[in-house]
Order: C-alpha cells, then structure tokens, then sequence
C-alpha cells in the first residue's frame, strides 16, 4: 500500500510539474506574440506541444502563430485538431479561414447536418419538441416502464437524466444524479427496446454532438 501511495504521489507532482512548465510557456508566447516576436512565440509554443500535445490552449495559440507566418495549411490542422477537444474557440477560426470542420465523432450541435430521431409507425419524428422530450417517446417509455421489476423500487420518485443518442444510434445515459446503475442501465434497455434511434449526421456519417438533452421523470 505503502508504494502504490509513492508512486500516486510522484505521479501527481510530475503532472503538477508539467502543468505549471506548460502554463509558463504560453504565457511567455504570449507576451512574444503581443510584442510582435512571431518566430519565437511560435517555438515556445511547440515546445509546450511537445509535453502535452492535447492541451487546447496549446494547440491554440500554437495554430494562431503558425497563421502569422502564412503556414495557414498548419494552422488550420492544429485548429481541427482543437475542435476535436471540445475547443469552441478553435471552431469559430475553423470557419472563419479553414472552410469546412473536419468529420468527428463528437462535434458541436449547430455543426451537425441532422438531430437525433426516432422511428415510430415507420416515421422519423424528433427526440424534441419545444425543448422537451417529444410526448410520444414520454408515454412509451412511462406505459414500457411499469413492467419493470428495477424501475418499480423507484415508485412516486422524481428523477432526472440528461441523455442523448450516440454515433451508433443507441440511447446513452449521460448523467443520473445520486441513483445506481441498475437504474441507469434499465432505463437504457427500455428506451433502446421501444424504438429505434437515429443518430446525427454529418456529410453522411453517424456522429453525436456534445451535450445532451434533459428528461425529468416522475415514476408513479
């Protein structure tokens, strides 16, 4: 027990290091950058890369030197590559001088071609409608739900999920406040077995889009 403690204590210290060596660098290619010293604002930023070359500011700030010094093929790969990590900013700059955002599997909601749906008496119909879950899906799931052995120990309880519907068209639990995962996962099962989801789209491909959609349920 003793070593596991050490070595979760050396690690901690070594990513604290590296942290604090990555925040120095962009603050010193940032007082570079501000001062017009382009090349060199340019090479402390890649050697921050270099330590964490998933850091998004990092990849930030490195792409906007890069455009500075007409490398703008380069910028706009690391900016892709920032959108990847959830980067918003990197979005707007991908728009703005890269064209087209690349194909992830998780991308921001306004980028995505199609929301989620569902198929229902072979029609498409949508999760939502004016922001809530749309009534039909609500009352298959409740009338599916009291058939349930797992559900029936959370009678007259109130309960909130934020889900959404993954690159592989199946509902996908997000977030459960406080509630186990027998739960979770029951509530999965139900909503996976009453309908068929689709996911969203982008250029023809399955993706999903950051967030979810909120679902309060009353178990009565």
């Amino acid at each position: 027990m003793k070593k596991i403690l050490i070595l979760i204590l050396i690690t901690s210290n070594l990513i604290f290091s590296q942290e604090s060596e990555i925040n120095k660098l962009i603050e010193l290619g940032s007082e570079e950058f501000q001062n017009n010293n382009i090349i060199k604002a340019n090479e402390l930023f890649e050697k921050a890369l270099k330590i964490d070359s998933l850091n998004k500011d990092v990849l930030f700030n490195l792409a906007a030197t890069e455009l500075r010094l007409n490398n703008k093929s380069k910028a706009c790969k690391l900016w892709q590559k920032g959108y990847k990590l959830k980067d918003y900013g990197a979005r707007e700059l991908v728009l703005k001088y890269c064209g087209q955002i690349e194909y992830s599997e998780f991308m921001f909601k306004e980028d995505v071609d199609s929301e989620p749906k569902f198929i229902f008496k072979d029609k498409e119909l949508p999760i939502n409608i004016d922001s809530k879950l749309n009534p039909k899906l609500t009352s298959l799931f409740l009338k599916e739900s009291k058939k349930s052995k797992v559900i029936k120990n959370y009678k007259n309880q109130k309960i909130l999920l934020i889900f959404n519907i993954n690159k592989n068209g199946k509902f996908e639990i997000k977030a459960i406040k406080d509630k186990p995962d027998e739960l979770k996962f029951e509530i999965e099962r139900i909503f996976n077995e009453i309908v068929t989801f689709i996911p969203s789209k982008y250029k023809g491909l399955n993706t999903e889009y950051w967030g979810g959609y909120a679902f309060p349920i009353y178990f009565n």
